[in-house]
């Protein structure tokens, strides 16, 4: 039986991570929600480059000065589907960007991160917050946060 790595978030919003095998990663999904874990991320035990194949991709940063230097549209995608996992778990948005900045292991993505979260604690819908780095979410992604957070 295959051996997949997780993380996942407790009912409390705190980060766990872990493995367990399972027959596949819908088995694996299942288990990680009857153990009362929401599940961020799942892979087989032999696919944890997955993230250091994401930054290695060969996307040119816009401005070396940003602090989103560095970022890729895959990492943007991860980004997306992580905060959509954790935001379904009830994740209050700063906690949310919280717990990935945590688990990211690239130093820009990092950063944005940090960066996403000052301005989000400093009163700023996640749209202005995430327009100030729109080289790398783009004017549709922009338009799409501003359009759910109005709805």
């Amino acid at each position: 039986m295959p051996d997949f790595d997780y993380r996942a978030s407790t009912p409390a919003g705190k980060l766990e991570r872990g493995s367990l095998a399972a027959a596949s990663k819908q088995a694996a999904l299942r288990q990680l929600r009857n153990m009362g874990l929401t599940p961020v991320q799942v892979v087989a035990a032999s696919g944890k480059v997955g993230a250091r194949k994401a930054s290695a991709s060969g996307a040119e940063p816009s401005s070396a000065d940003s602090v989103a230097a560095g970022v890729t549209r895959d990492m943007v995608v991860s980004f997306t589907a992580e905060l959509a996992t954790l935001l379904r778990a009830g994740l209050p948005i700063d906690r949310a960007l919280r717990v990935q900045e945590e688990m990211s292991v690239n130093p820009a993505l990092s950063g944005l991160l940090g960066a996403l979260i000052k301005d989000v604690k400093g009163g700023k819908p996640l749209s202005s917050a995430l327009e100030r780095h729109d080289q790398q979410f783009g004017h549709f992604y922009l338009n799409m946060v501003r359009a759910g957070e109005v709805s």
